[in-house]
């Protein structure tokens, strides 16, 4: 048995610590489907509800569209973008920052 999928949160320490990086992956067998929007939703918001963090942030690697859709549909803004910022299979990468702020957003869990 395999796994599905996963998403971390990486709080920050000293004066970042009430930051969070979301992290997050899916197998592809189950891409376009809705289920890494709907476990976001639900997982954002018990973070959310069981800390005093009151920001969340994610990096995606430029061209993977998909998962800039789904921070969108879950709150995120697009609020830069960091150029040349990652070296991968030996070219540079631009990373697309997002962030959702707690106050923001009535985020009480949703299921859908």
């Amino acid at each position: 048995m395999e796994a599905a999928g996963n998403i971390s949160f990486d709080r920050g320490t000293d004066v970042e610590r009430f930051n969070a990086e979301i992290g997050y992956w899916i197998a592809e067998p189950y891409w376009n489907k809705g289920i890494i929007t709907q476990a976001l939703r639900q997982a954002i918001g018990d973070y959310f509800n069981r800390t005093d963090v009151v920001r969340i942030f994610a990096r995606v690697y430029v061209g993977n569209l998909a998962s800039m859709r789904a921070l969108e549909k879950v709150g995120f803004q697009k609020t830069g973008i960091l150029h040349r910022a990652y070296f991968k299979n030996g070219q540079f990468l631009d990373c697309h920052y997002f962030e959702l702020l707690k106050e923001y957003l009535d985020y009480r869990p949703k299921y859908l």
